[in-house]
């Protein structure tokens, strides 16, 4: 097992040798620095587990060196050393993030009981951290609805490329859910508890755009009263989403550019360059290099965004998912508007499924809100649905057989049916209840076999070993003529 590694930082050579000597008794490895303006350089190569720094320093001061290793290291124990006349210095260290102070003079059990508590706490604090980013992992299901097949591979990237700082592209239609995509990458990151800033590139206009991103200085420009910060510096040690990227103008993508470069911007009309700490994740709902060939978006800029690109699929590729949007956003609906939407009649869903849901997760959004609250009970019913769901419906719909016959042509549900659309997969009827499932099963079973019989009860009981009275019970609560399977030849 390793040694607890300590830097310590100090003008005075005499001091460092006495420090390293008291670590050495205490089984510390130490590293010492007598040079404070090397210190960050040190800590990335060496990767110390606390740091003792001396406070009044000719170069760089302990203040200063706490301020650079807190940010970089947020979890990292600083213990400040001061002398009789500085102690006011030290309790203001305190507050502003070092774990301890020790005076000089100092004992080396004095010492070694200060290391010995910081790191504790430090461990504590990474601890709570760790922890804190598990529960945010945990938590991204309630974010981000989908166990379908390609919302898995989309899960799987986005804890894939949160805890880097590669930026992101996304692509997807409009509705598919980028921003919250987006969302779920920045509270998995290290930049969880810093801002995520969207920024809607189609409705900021060109005249405005530059201004709003870099903010701009008094006077830059008639109207700029006052000096304004820009979404860049809002966005400082967090991320910054911009969402339709290619409707960003082009030469101010060129500027965005240099940006993403150099690490520093310019306000407008400013001539201070101010550093800059975000990750960029971009979205577009065009086809990137599309979008290139077309001159609306910069191909040296595509390169710089498309580090870790992530394809979001439409709501019509992932229907198996459609049944738990839909419960989701209809609890959350009903909680908003102190309703008690609980249920869906079957056909109603039925048709919801088999709608292509042009506008994907957004019209679904905004359909359930509807449905909720213009209902008049507890049920959602067919016709409670809009004209272009119900037309859906009035088509008929595919659905195997299930016979022997060898034939290769697919029978159809009569249009008006009450029988539900199996042809659409297992997924989506995995989800019901063992008995719904079940009943429905039983449901087109019967259907198909008086098909095959030609709507006599009687042969397709004994036929099946079904009883008589269970055929007409089946029959009568799903409404269907049994009449209706007789040959009419």
């Amino acid at each position: 097992m390793s040694r607890t590694k300590v830097l310590v930082i100090d003008d005075d050579a005499l001091m460092l040798e006495m420090c390293q000597d008291i670590l050495h008794a205490l089984h510390f490895e130490s590293v010492i620095v007598q040079d404070s303006t090397s210190v960050m350089g040190i800590i990335a190569s060496e990767h110390p587990d606390l740091v003792i720094s001396d406070l009044m320093m000719p170069k760089v001061g302990g203040m200063e060196i706490l301020r650079d290793v807190k940010e970089a290291y947020p979890t990292m124990p600083v213990i400040i050393l001061t002398g009789q006349g500085t102690l006011e210095s030290a309790f203001k260290a305190v507050q502003l993030g070092a774990d301890d102070y020790v005076t000089k003079p100092f004992q080396a059990d004095e010492l070694g009981i200060r290391i010995r508590q910081a790191l504790k706490k430090s461990e504590l604090a990474q601890e709570n951290l760790d922890l804190k980013r598990q529960l945010q992992k945990s938590q991204r299901s309630a974010d981000i609805i989908g166990k379908s097949k390609a919302m898995q591979k989309v899960h799987a990237l986005i804890e894939r490329a949160a805890p880097t700082k590669a930026n992101v592209m996304i692509i997807g239609e409009s509705g598919t859910g980028k921003e919250m995509v987006a969302r779920a990458i920045h509270k998995l990151s290290e930049r969880a508890d810093n801002p995520f800033v969207p920024v809607d590139c189609v409705s900021l206009p060109d005249q405005l755009f530059e201004s709003e991103l870099f903010g701009h200085v008094k006077g830059a420009f008639t109207g700029a009263a006052d000096d304004k910060e820009g979404l860049l510096e809002t966005a400082n040690g967090g991320t910054l989403f911009l969402d339709e990227i290619t409707e960003m103008n082009y030469e101010l993508q060129g500027k965005l550019l240099r940006v993403l470069q150099e690490r520093k911007f310019r306000r407008v009309g400013g001539r201070e360059l101010h550093d800059l700490d975000i990750r960029l994740i971009a979205a577009t709902n065009r086809i990137p290099l599309d979008a290139v060939e077309q001159e609306r978006l910069r191909l040296d800029l595509y390169y710089r965004l498309n580090v870790i690109p992530m394809n979001l699929p439409p709501l019509s590729e992932r229907k198996g998912d459609l049944i738990e949007l839909l419960r989701h956003f209809i609890t959350q609906f009903s909680d908003t508007n102190g309703q008690r939407v609980q249920n869906i009649d079957r056909q109603a869903l039925d048709a919801l499924t088999r709608y292509s849901w042009p506008g994907n997760i957004r019209e679904l959004q905004n359909l359930a809100e509807r449905l909720v609250i213009l209902s008049s009970g507890d049920t959602i019913e067919f016709s409670d649905l809009p004209p272009e769901v119900q037309e859906v419906a009035q088509s008929p719909v595919a659905v195997d057989s299930g016979t022997s016959s060898g034939s290769d042509s697919t029978k159809l549900i009569p249009a008006g049916s009450h029988f539900p659309n199996w042809a659409l997969g297992l997924d989506e009827m995995i989800v019901k209840p063992l008995l719904e499932a079940k009943r429905e099963f039983v449901e087109i079973y019967i259907q198909e076999l008086l098909k095959r019989h030609k709507g006599k009860i009687t042969t397709a009981a004994k036929a099946s070993g079904i009883n008589r009275r269970t055929i007409h019970r089946v029959l009568s609560e799903a409404e269907i003529d049994p009449n209706s399977f007789r040959d009419r030849n």
